[in-house]
């Protein structure tokens, strides 16, 4: 997003409907902006007649598919092997395309693409705020209540089936929660 009026230029993350500034740089330009693009790498801005800039956003990106080496020379007759690896951490469920592309000096075929394909199987990954909830005193015939925050670290759907305690004078709400990756949701633990 280009802000001509505080003179900034923000990157946003979209997510099921929720925007997030992901960082936010200064922008000298009073003129409307030509170009604002991100290449999965870095981001580039340029107006109607000035240079082009590169900002470097500062977020380490994840290649899922890497080639070995990038470059080289095959002598004529010769081959040469080309290691592509794939690499799904971090990566949610789903389909991932790409084509491994091989520029050379050849005039009949400069560039030739490889299609590839990655299919990454989620993996939900549990995590809660507390190991020990600690009520303090409570008197007779009252009722203290703590939280408990519940987290899905994972790339899939997180299913809770079942959230109890294995004493009848604690009691847990909502009893069973669906966190999608990186959705959280508080518990609350109540001693009677």
């Amino acid at each position: 997003m280009n802000d001509n009026e505080t003179g900034r230029i923000c990157q946003l993350f979209l997510e099921t409907g929720v925007v997030t500034l992901v960082s936010e740089f200064p922008f000298y330009d009073t003129d409307n902006s030509f170009s604002l693009s991100h290449d999965g790498t870095d981001m580039w801005w340029s107006d109607f007649d000035g240079p082009l800039y590169q900002i470097d956003d500062g977020i380490e990106e994840r290649r899922w598919l890497v080639a070995s080496p990038e470059s080289g020379i095959v002598p004529a007759g010769a081959s040469a092997y080309v290691d592509v690896t794939f690499d799904a951490s971090g990566l949610f469920g789903g389909d991932y395309l790409a084509d491994v592309v091989v520029s050379s000096n050849d005039p009949d075929e400069p560039e030739v693409l490889v299609p590839s394909q990655l299919h990454v199987t989620g993996a939900p990954d549990i995590a809660v705020s507390d190991t020990l909830l600690s009520y303090g005193e409570v008197f007779v015939g009252t009722t203290a209540t703590d939280t408990l925050v519940v987290l899905n670290a994972g790339t899939d759907t997180l299913v809770v089936g079942s959230i109890s305690a294995d004493h009848p004078a604690y009691s847990a709400a909502p009893t069973d929660l669906v966190l999608g990756p990186w959705e959280s949701s508080g518990v609350i633990v109540s001693f009677t």
